[in-house]
């Protein structure tokens, strides 16, 4: 199944579809109308005109728990920006080391205290255990 179709899946079954939202609504209009794999199109986008729906869009992306979305939203988060650096500590938290060791290689090297406390918590593989320690 393509990316696009699960995402869609998803936002129907989060209720984001039928959401009152004029704000989410312009940002679904805008994603139905992007071609299959524009991340580097629609990224921008958001953040440019559709940023007060990331409460409701972002979280449904992140729980999809698929490695590539979760890369993508990795690599194009601001640590700077509160949300954003709350969503990489949560990945940290949560991601599986098995199934997605890039992602936690990925947030590991941006070295954010927050992000680096909580992979520390974690029981990590050796190999990706040592992308944690202290330069």
């Amino acid at each position: 199944m393509s990316h696009k179709k699960m995402i869609w899946k998803e936002f129907q079954r989060a209720g984001i579809l039928d959401s009152p939202d004029e704000k989410v609504q312009g940002f679904v209009r805008y994603l139905r109308e992007c071609k299959e794999g524009c991340w580097e199109q629609i990224i921008p986008e958001f953040k440019g005109k559709y940023y007060d729906c990331f409460d409701t869009i972002v979280p449904v992306l992140a729980r999809m728990n698929d490695p590539l979305i979760q890369l993508v939203l990795a690599q194009h988060a601001d640590p700077g920006m509160p949300k954003e650096r709350e969503l990489l500590v949560k990945m940290a938290r949560e991601a599986d080391a098995e199934k997605n060791p890039v992602l936690l290689k990925r947030i590991a090297a941006l070295k954010i205290a927050s992000v680096t406390t909580e992979l520390r918590k974690r029981s990590l593989p050796e190999k990706l255990r040592k992308y944690t320690e202290r330069d």
